[in-house]
């Protein structure tokens, strides 16, 4: 099962995880001492204005219907019971690193992007828990956005923030399953047909 909470689990499992990512870089110490305080799940602006011992804004900023797996039909539940698949997202974040100067800006981007390219899958796990019972999934994958000047722009003027060295990158595919319990079920010639 992907309850509602997958949002928050898959954020706060990748907040850790970044945060493990520098604080075990190899060459670099960059003085990591706590996940929630600097790796900071807000808007760089945010990050910068209210987080002083912030580092790094992990910030999701789009949240899109997986169009290819929208419209799928109606789950089998039992001999005869019906249930709504689970709604599939796509999730867009963006890295920014707040504190500190360029060239350190420079090498926390280079190691996060490093560890993203190394473990691009993430999967069930206690502090991200997913199920595929119900036609979701149990991993997600994690993959660059190729972005383009003008979507950079747009993204930066909605945040009323000029642009920043940063990086961005999606995951899907999310799957949030329906909390609806399943219902009764016709069948004709051995195919169920949703109930009236």
């Amino acid at each position: 099962m992907a309850s509602y909470s997958l949002l928050n689990d898959l954020t706060t499992t990748l907040q850790h995880n970044l945060y493990h990512a520098l604080d075990t870089a190899a060459d670099d110490n960059f003085g990591m001492t706590s996940a929630t305080s600097e790796i900071v799940l807000e808007s760089p602006q945010t990050a910068d204005l209210e987080h002083a011992a912030s580092k790094v804004s992990l910030y999701l900023y789009h949240m899109g219907i997986n169009g290819h797996l929208r419209n799928q039909p109606m789950l089998s539940v039992g001999a005869q019971g019906l249930m709504k698949p689970p709604l599939p997202f796509q999730l867009k974040y963006l890295i920014t690193p707040v504190n500190g100067d360029h060239f350190t800006h420079q090498l926390m981007l280079g190691r996060i992007i490093q560890y993203l390219y190394d473990n691009p899958i993430l999967t069930n796990s206690a502090t991200l828990p997913m199920n595929d019972d119900k036609g979701g999934t149990t991993e997600l994958r994690i993959h660059p956005d190729n972005l383009s000047i003008e979507s950079l722009n747009q993204i930066w003027t909605a945040m009323s923030e000029p642009y920043r060295l940063s990086y961005s990158f999606t995951v899907d595919v999310v799957t949030i399953d329906s909390a609806k319990p399943p219902r009764a079920a016709h069948r004709v010639g051995g195919v169920a047909q949703s109930g009236s």
